[in-house]
């Protein structure tokens, strides 16, 4: 599936805030001498923490590739309808597609 930055973001936020949130409680847990420790859930929050930088850096990457491919695409785009490294006097074709022609001569003028 396709993650943008931002939610990875936004998910890593929403995590951390659900630490800070259960680190509290278990602070006022200790205090009242019920001390509750559950060892597996800081080390799935390390091992989510070091995945989001994995996934930040899958998206980075997959964001240049993108970038690389449209810029190459645009130049394409951009350059004449000839093909690069054809030069003007290579191409020796007519050019009656032309949408522009010369004052006078009309569509019907050809027909008849």
């Amino acid at each position: 599936t396709k993650r943008t930055a931002r939610k990875i973001l936004n998910q890593y936020k929403k995590k951390a805030r659900a630490r800070a949130s259960r680190d509290a409680h278990r602070r006022v847990d200790q205090e009242e001498g019920k001390v509750e420790t559950s060892m597996g859930e800081d080390k799935e929050a390390v091992k989510s923490h070091v995945n989001i930088r994995e996934q930040l850096a899958l998206v980075r990457k997959r964001r240049e590739e993108l970038k690389a491919k449209y810029l190459a695409t645009k130049e394409r785009h951009d350059s004449p309808l000839r093909p690069p490294g054809e030069s003007d006097a290579e191409d020796t074709r007519p050019r009656n597609n032309s949408p522009l022609r010369p004052p006078g001569e009309s569509d019907v003028e050809k027909e008849n």
